[in-house]
């Protein structure tokens, strides 16, 4: 029934549909065909190396990082989640050049987007609104403060990131727009849409029936040497690292907020202390969010800080241990010099959930991954809580499991099926 729906609708609107297809096929094979595209990635620190062409201008690895930034910043605020969040960030990565492509395209066909059209898309996203649904300048000032600040992205980066996917859209319809469908296919696609359907559903649950499920060491390895493709121990790091906590620079960061820098924020952001009370609009007296100013700049000040301290230690230890043997000593000596403790993290690869005492989050999987043993070194990168340089002390590239290794994963596999 299901898929006999499906054949009609492609038949009866077949010409729009097979129209915005073809757009994502031209897109798809463009990466596909691109030298370097699927490791793009890899690669460590900043650089304009170029991975592909688009319209006649290259693409560098440097654009499809900021792509994605941007293209992860607005998939949050449509859909709630944290920017950071590895799924949205995974998936941004995924369709950054993509992205690049649509809006050359978007560009070669003049499509604009205004800035009173990025002004009422923002001001009509649920997590931006209150209760009687009308944009709430709090909850927007609490984005920016809680999700871009931390990651040094600022309201412009926001707007950018609106105004692309805006014009994605625009695109979009500019190319559905060329197809002529007729009334009859509209009404007829409308009731398709509108269908519903009476199902009674019975569940079985696999895990009632994995005690029943007997497998002998025989059966598991055939299994296993039918799918051995499927079992891949992936690259492996083994790393230190230096951490620059931000708490560690709060009491330096201290003496830098005066008041009159507390005065300043608090006249150019006068509008995330108004608030709707009653019948009136009232703006919190400065004496009232003195103490929650200074420490949102306290805190600022304190990454900066340790942000300033990572960068000139990286470049240090980078310049140092470049093709030097012994680079390890020379990074752990160059760390008791300036009294700074290494970490000793251990194996690491991308199912790691933790960094040492901290939380992986993707952006230092990302850096580990484009280190060299030659120059092991990171450029620092920035965390939720600190600052990391790393230092990569090996490197195992990615190789097929042996069975001994993923035993407990072929029975899991070979149950659920």
């Amino acid at each position: 029934m299901v898929i006999r729906k499906m054949n009609n609708m492609f038949t009866r609107h077949g010409r729009w549909i097979f129209a915005l297809i073809t757009l994502f096929i031209i897109v798809s094979f463009v990466g596909f065909l691109t030298p370097g595209f699927s490791s793009m990635l890899s690669f460590g620190g900043r650089t304009n190396k170029s991975v592909g062409i688009a319209f006649g201008k290259n693409i560098s690895i440097d654009e499809i990082r900021d792509q994605a930034t941007r293209y992860a910043l607005v998939i949050a605020l449509i859909s709630g989640t944290d920017p950071g969040n590895a799924r949205v960030l995974e998936g941004a990565e995924q369709n950054a050049f993509a992205s690049i492509c649509l809006l050359r395209a978007a560009q070669q066909c003049g499509v604009v987007v205004s800035d009173d059209e990025i002004a009422a898309f923002i001001e009509k996203l649920p997590r931006f609104q209150n209760a009687e649904r009308q944009f709430d300048r709090n909850k927007f000032n609490q984005f920016v403060n809680k999700e871009l600040n931390p990651r040094a992205l600022k309201v412009s980066t926001l707007e950018l990131a609106v105004r692309e996917f805006l014009t994605q859209q625009k695109l979009s319809e500019q190319v559905i727009g060329e197809t002529i469908t007729t009334p009859a296919e509209v009404k007829a696609f409308f009731n398709m849409l509108l269908e519903k359907y009476d199902v009674s559903v019975m569940e079985f649950k696999a895990a009632d029936y994995m005690s029943k499920i007997k497998l002998t060491e025989e059966a598991v390895s055939k299994f296993f040497a039918a799918h051995r493709k499927a079992y891949i121990i992936p690259d492996r790091y083994d790393i230190l690292t230096v951490e620059f906590g931000y708490d560690d620079f709060m009491k330096k960061a201290a003496a830098a907020v005066t008041e009159t820098a507390i005065k300043n924020y608090y006249d150019q952001n006068n509008a995330g202390f108004t608030r709707q009370e009653k019948d009136k609009v009232v703006t919190l007296p400065l004496a009232k969010v003195r103490d929650t100013i200074r420490r949102q700049l306290m805190a600022e000040q304190a990454q900066t800080l340790a942000e300033d301290a990572a960068q000139q230690f990286a470049l240090d230890a980078y310049n140092a241990t470049q093709s030097q043997k012994e680079a390890e000593k020379i990074f752990r000596d160059m760390a008791k010099t300036n009294a700074l403790a290494v970490s000793d993290c251990g194996w690491l690869d991308r199912n790691s959930a933790q960094l040492g005492q901290y939380r992986m989050e993707p952006k230092v999987l990302t850096e580990i991954e484009g280190i060299y043993i030659k120059n092991p070194v990171s450029q620092p990168v920035s965390g939720d809580k600190c600052t990391f340089v790393i230092f990569l002390k090996e490197h195992q590239t990615a190789r097929p499991a042996e069975l001994s290794e993923v035993k407990d994963k072929v029975r899991q596999d070979m149950q659920r099926q």
